[in-house]
């Protein structure tokens, strides 16, 4: 498995996209920069990849018929590895928002 299916799993741009809105609706309310801001905008990342692979997960069949080219109807990556991917995402971008704060992980 190269890195190119795995960023084409948890849908690498789309995580960065919904990175960048967290920083910025973090800024626009009223925030100011900090470390934390960028571990609140990775957490995001996180979860959201750890949603796309686990969609890919339950949707194979559908993505069979159409979009055969993802890396689960195409066969390269696994539907197991691709469970263990979410769980794994959804467990380090949980943790670290609570990380940051109990409020941010709640």
């Amino acid at each position: 498995m190269s890195i190119s299916s795995w960023l084409r799993l948890l849908r690498a741009g789309n995580c960065i996209i919904i990175a960048l809105a967290t920083y910025t609706g973090y800024l626009v309310g009223g925030g100011t920069y900090t470390f934390e801001v960028l571990l609140l905008a990775l957490s995001a990342f996180l979860i959201s990849a750890g949603g796309n692979a686990i969609n890919d997960y339950f949707y194979t069949e559908i993505d069979a018929i159409n979009k055969p080219g993802r890396p689960i109807p195409s066969g390269i990556i696994s539907r197991e590895t691709a469970l263990t991917a979410s769980m794994l995402t959804f467990l380090a971008g949980t943790a670290l928002s609570f990380y940051v704060s109990l409020y941010a992980g709640s």
